[in-house]
């Protein structure tokens, strides 16, 4: 069995908490549409986080972390986790759509290729 260096997604949260606390300001909650899809980039294409955690839940344990001061934070947040869910299923169907693309076997037979 192979061992793999990841750590937990409380881990995964700090780091990318840290990167967003580089980059936006965290009084300000106009940047979370911006902040989302830098979460949802990172997340899906630094291969560390591609298939070994579970992307809504540090998407929005970072949200919450990042604007733990903000008034009504909580709230504000909980009312994004609709969006993020409906961005990870469009992400998750274009790497599918991509995949049998990539793959054109027939569902006949395994080993036939469609030309």
């Amino acid at each position: 069995m192979l061992e793999h260096a990841y750590g937990s997604e409380k881990d995964a949260v700090q780091a990318l908490v840290l990167r967003l606390h580089r980059r936006y300001a965290k009084d300000d909650i106009r940047d979370i549409y911006r902040i989302i899809h830098l979460l949802l980039e990172i997340l899906t294409e630094d291969g560390h986080y591609n298939y070994h955690y579970n992307k809504h839940l540090i998407i929005m344990n970072c949200l919450y972390t990042f604007y733990a001061s903000y008034p009504n934070s909580r709230e504000i947040i909980r009312s994004y986790s609709s969006y993020v869910s409906e961005k990870l299923h469009d992400q998750k169907h274009q790497e599918n759509v991509r995949h049998h693309k990539k793959d054109r076997r027939s569902s006949f037979c395994s080993g036939c290729v469609l030309l």
